[in-house]
């Protein structure tokens, strides 16, 4: 199963830091930018580690950053923001970066047939280590271990009286 990779660096779009002077609630945020129609906005805060001081971090639509902040403005100007960095990622980025990931699976995929091919004497071993990749069940995390009856290694310890 395929994702769509939606995140900035795939499909572009800015990243603005806002300072304040007032803490606004993020909802109070999120209302005020879905009703402006800028539904597409991330808005989360972060603290600096060595200052302890907050900014509001938005990655937004490409070309939105003067409207939102325009809007955060007129909309909340006790918390009186300001901008402290702004940035624009373009789409490119994202498909350079998908480019390079794609290249490096499939380097260290063959890189791990050759390993198991001159590890066991044999290519078929090594073909066959691939086959068994199956990126469905990477999101599987708990460890099996067989112990060649059928049964996990945990399930024969709770029922052995010696584990």
């Amino acid at each position: 199963m395929w994702v769509k990779c939606t995140g900035i660096d795939f499909k572009g779009g800015d990243t603005a830091t806002l300072g304040f002077t007032q803490h606004v609630n993020v909802d109070e945020i999120r209302h005020n930018l879905e009703a402006n129609h800028f539904e597409e906005a991330y808005i989360q805060y972060e603290r600096d580690m060595a200052g302890g001081t907050e900014a509001l971090q938005l990655r937004l639509p490409e070309g939105k950053t003067e409207d939102v902040i325009n809007t955060f403005r007129t909309n909340t100007p006790q918390a009186q923001f300001k901008v402290l960095s702004a940035e624009h990622v373009g789409a490119i980025v994202g498909k350079e970066l998908l480019n390079q990931a794609l290249w490096a699976v499939a380097v260290s995929l063959i890189a791990i047939m050759i390993y198991i091919a001159l590890r066991f004497g044999e290519l078929s071993y090594g073909l066959g280590a691939l086959v068994s990749v199956d990126p469905r069940r990477a999101d599987d995390r708990r460890p099996v271990l067989s112990s060649g009856r059928g049964r996990t290694a945990r399930s024969r310890c709770l029922s052995s009286p010696r584990c």
